[in-house]
């Protein structure tokens, strides 16, 4: 190796040595070792600098700005986690009114979809008085021999008529003998007879209408209920024979026989 090369070296190793006693000169001047403050990043900025030495009011310095930078994070993260809550109350907020917006758009379209299908009521409601006083005078026409032919072309128009109901959702009730419904049917009389079931109609005065499936007009009848004191009557006949099978009757020779042996 020539002179000038180990020259070199030499110069290169100067400033070295040199930053590493000032390293350990700062080391000693300073309460705390250097390692704890000062990262290693920061001692080698110190190699060949002019100034190495931290004095002890730069130290207190910079752990005074430590100390703040950690209660600066602290308040960070604590305002980080009441912002995380509040997010978490909005987006259940949102979801509640998500849900109570789009219950009230379903009530909405049943509400309406219910005014499209009973749009009709009201009218049916007023035409229904002028139906039953037709079908009426066509029931009185129909009796009378010079007015059938008539009462014909008025029973035409009535069909007519009703077709024309029914493709707009109506529909007859007419309850012949069936059981007594009071949603569907309005009991005008009561016939006291044991030909038909209680509680089932034994006449219809008036037929009644549906719009769909809500009642319009309930039809008109006369509701069977059993005879007056029949079933009083059937209750002490019932009680006789129970009280027939419970006395014993004793037979004629036994006591016959009896006597004799007394």
């Amino acid at each position: 190796m020539s002179e000038e090369s180990t020259g070199k070296k030499e110069a290169n190793e100067q400033p070295v040595e040199k930053a590493v006693e000032e390293i350990e000169d700062l080391e000693e001047s300073v309460d705390e070792p250097p390692e704890k403050s000062v990262p290693k990043s920061k001692k080698r900025s110190f190699i060949g600098s002019k100034s190495t030495h931290l004095t002890k009011k730069e130290l207190k310095e910079l752990q005074k700005n430590l100390e703040e930078t950690r209660e600066r994070i602290k308040q960070l993260e604590k305002q980080l986690a009441e912002q995380s809550a509040k997010a978490d109350e909005n987006y259940d907020n949102y979801l509640r009114l998500h849900a109570e917006t789009e219950n009230f758009r379903k009530r909405i379209q049943r509400e309406v979809a219910e005014s499209i299908k009973y749009a009709t009521e009201s009218l049916i409601i007023e035409i229904l008085p002028a139906l039953n006083n037709f079908e009426t005078a066509l029931l009185a026409a129909e009796k009378i021999p010079e007015t059938k032919n008539f009462a014909i072309g008025m029973e035409m128009i009535l069909k007519q008529l009703m077709d024309a109901l029914k493709a707009k959702g109506v529909e007859q009730i007419v309850p012949e003998h069936e059981a007594f419904d009071p949603k569907l049917h309005s009991a005008v009389e009561k016939i006291e007879t044991n030909e038909y079931t209680e509680d089932h109609i034994v006449e219809v005065i008036q037929k009644g209408f549906k719009l769909h499936d809500r009642v319009v007009q309930p039809a008109s009848v006369k509701v069977a209920v059993p005879l007056a004191g029949s079933e009083a009557k059937e209750k002490t006949t019932a009680h006789k024979e129970d009280n027939s099978q419970k006395i014993p009757v004793e037979d004629p020779d036994e006591l016959n026989k009896g006597k004799k042996e007394k």
